[in-house]
């Protein structure tokens, strides 16, 4: 089985991209200032999720699954995921 997302090291942050997909599905995660190795870990466990179809529970990862995922159907889940997320963090503001 062909791996669809690919980590590529670049020093100062880590980048996962989607080798099945054009390059505008990539995200970054720096790694200035943090264990390098734990910020790995947290890549594949994104990608770990992103195979299953899971909803991440960081914001963060669930943005970073947006811009990666190019399956629509996921894609859509997580879209309206991260919009119940703005919507209440936007009730907790008022």
């Amino acid at each position: 089985m062909r791996k669809i997302y690919r980590i590529y090291d670049y020093g100062t942050y880590l980048l996962i991209a989607n080798t099945n997909a054009s390059k505008k599905h990539h995200s970054h995660f720096t790694t200035i200032g943090k264990n390098k190795q734990s910020v790995m870990d947290t890549c594949h466990m994104l990608i770990r999720l992103m195979e299953q179809e899971r909803i991440p529970k960081s914001t963060f990862l669930l943005k970073s699954a947006i811009r990666l995922v190019s399956n629509s159907k996921y894609k859509n889940k997580l879209y309206i995921e991260l919009e119940k997320r703005l919507n209440n963090e936007n009730s907790y503001k008022r």
